[in-house]
């Protein structure tokens, strides 16, 4: 009986942690930063949609986009391929793809030495760049508005107000001070 017991109360606190906005935001910045580190073995579509909402929460605009990414010699490339949900026409295809070509002929001709040191120096700016995201479930105060659907993926909304007195150890994070808002995280990911 007191195994019962226990595997409930086991079960009842991982609900309740999942429940818990920043234990959400804290587990959905890890993910991140897990992904980041993969991102490396990993060619992918990227697609943002900006909605910008008037001040009932209305779309008023929306922008859309989708991108490649392809690591190429140790460092992420881009190449454009829709805009407002529209394939980029012909010529702008053509520009994106000699854009891409001119990159790769370029890190071709590098010496393994130069390859190395330009790796290294991306992952270091990289690595100070993302470095700031690790405060967020610090140096916000989460509360949980309830769960939504975006584009069909079941998500968590929470709002999020800078915490006051909080001082950034990151200078990256200083100006997050100044801002809230809500964050959507998907359940799933």
């Amino acid at each position: 009986m007191s195994r019962l017991l226990l595997t409930l109360l086991f079960v009842s606190v991982a609900r309740l942690g999942a429940q818990d906005p920043r234990v959400i935001v804290r587990k959905s910045v890890q993910m991140d930063q897990a992904n980041w580190l993969r991102m490396k073995d990993y060619t992918w579509v990227a697609r943002l949609a900006e909605r910008h909402l008037d001040s009932k929460g209305q779309v008023k605009a929306e922008n859309k986009q989708a991108w490649e990414t392809v690591i190429l010699y140790g460092e992420p490339h881009r190449r454009m391929l829709e805009r407002d949900g529209k394939p980029l026409p012909p010529d702008e295809q053509r520009k994106e793809q000699e854009k891409l070509d001119k990159s790769v002929a370029k890190l071709a001709r590098e010496t393994p030495e130069q390859q190395q040191r330009r790796v290294a120096d991306y992952e270091k700016r990289r690595q100070k760049d993302r470095a700031f995201l690790t405060e967020i479930p610090d140096l916000y105060a989460f509360r949980l508005e309830g769960e939504d659907k975006i584009d069909g993926r079941d998500v968590w909304v929470i709002a999020a107000t800078p915490k006051p007195g909080y001082q950034p150890k990151q200078g990256d994070a200083k100006p997050l001070l100044k801002i809230r808002g809500k964050i959507w995280i998907d359940k799933s990911e």
